[in-house]
């Protein structure tokens, strides 16, 4: 497995795990309805923003290895070309 698909892999079980222990712990604390719905929907925004980060950051990681792998190439091109 590449190593992207593999952090891949792993950010995709991290949101899925939280969202599975997060539905487990509201269903099983004793609240009223109108504040158990309050915590699934700020857990759940705060769920999706921790995803929303950890895929930006693996966007911009992969971006960087493009660009570094980029000019790794261009730089062996001017080397054989001099």
């Amino acid at each position: 497995m590449s190593n992207v698909k593999y952090k891949s892999a792993v950010a995709a079980g991290i949101v899925v795990g939280s969202a599975v222990g997060v539905a487990t712990g509201i269903l099983f604390a004793p609240k009223s309805g109108r504040r158990t719905r309050a915590d699934i929907a700020s857990k759940t925004k705060d769920s999706v923003g921790h995803a929303k980060d950890k895929m930006n950051d693996m966007k911009q990681g992969a971006k960087d290895k493009v660009a570094n792998t980029s000019d790794s190439i261009n730089n062996q091109i001017n080397d054989q070309l001099s």
